[in-house]
């Protein structure tokens, strides 16, 4: 039943609505000192569809302590193009080079691989990303994920996001709130316990609370975990919220949805997030044995 799943997932046929955020791209470092050029050099590559795309290793050095990696996501709409704009954070940059890639989280064969470097003696206080997400004629949703390793001689980063990028139709500021779809990421570094990330709407929309609710879905059909309000705060950016899965299998998601004037409590839209597959790691590592020892032996 779960390898069923598991391939099932793996050879999902995808008709492509989004570009993967090729347009108006741009990565650069903040430095602290002033008077100082060229302090932060990037080696990018275009979109690719081969192996490339697995040539960097992302994980973490288990022998290194201290975990400086944090990401920071924020979405919003382009008053003149209406085209979707992603920005991306990494703050405390005390590494060396650092290694990103936005990649498809059903094909990781298709992606962006960029190389971030800068001298030891230069301090950096944030690494930003920007791009602009052009639409297709086609609806259809699609999930990526946003991986970023770092290392140095005493610090490593590491760090997993998922995530969907919503109909803009349904994102500008202009939309009804009984409409409106709500950003939000999923950092699953950490498989036994993810995190949630929501960005809450404009105050001009007058939110009381958000509600999410934790639904895992198994083969044998879905199920809800339970559900909490996150209530919001002045200037806050962004709400978290953890989840336990206990590397449970199955897909592991969130429905996100506001309470506030004229949406009373499941009277408007869901966000639906995207869905996490956890599978069973001794049958993930069985499988991988065998097919190791089938193809070192054949």
């Amino acid at each position: 039943m779960l390898l069923t799943l598991f391939l099932n997932l793996l050879m999902t046929e995808i008709t492509y609505s989004y570009q993967l955020c090729d347009y108006e791209e741009n990565l650069f470092c903040n430095k602290t000192q002033l008077n100082v050029s060229n302090y932060c050099s990037i080696k990018s590559t275009t979109t690719i569809r081969s192996r490339d795309c697995s040539q960097v290793g992302f994980a973490s050095n288990e022998n290194l302590k201290y975990n400086f990696g944090q990401i920071s996501l924020h979405l919003k709409t382009d008053n003149i193009t209406s085209q979707l704009v992603m920005n991306l954070t990494l703050p405390d940059v005390k590494w060396k080079r650092a290694y990103l890639r936005l990649s498809e989280y059903v094909d990781p064969s298709i992606c962006k691989l960029f190389t971030v470097g800068k001298s030891e003696k230069l301090s950096i206080n944030e690494l930003y990303y920007s791009c602009s997400w052009r639409t297709n004629t086609d609806k259809d949703s699609r999930s990526y994920v946003i991986e970023f390793k770092a290392e140095s001689s005493l610090y490593y980063a590491h760090r997993k996001i998922l995530f969907d990028i919503p109909d803009s139709e349904y994102f500008a500021d202009t939309t009804p709130l009984s409409k409106r779809q709500i950003f939000s990421y999923i950092d699953f570094t950490n498989a036994h316990k993810i995190v949630l990330k929501l960005q809450p709407l404009p105050k001009s929309y007058k939110v009381h609370h958000y509600k999410v609710e934790v639904i895992r879905e198994r083969a044998g059909g879905s199920g809800h975990i339970l559900d909490v309000r996150l209530l919001p705060t002045n200037g806050q950016h962004v709400m978290d919220f953890e989840q336990m899965t206990y590397n449970e299998e199955g897909y592991h998601y969130f429905a996100i949805s506001v309470i506030g004037e004229g949406c009373e409590e499941d009277k408007c839209a869901k966000t639906i997030t995207a869905k996490l597959f956890i599978g069973n790691s001794l049958l993930m590592n069985i499988s991988a044995w065998f097919f190791n020892v089938h193809i070192k032996y054949c």
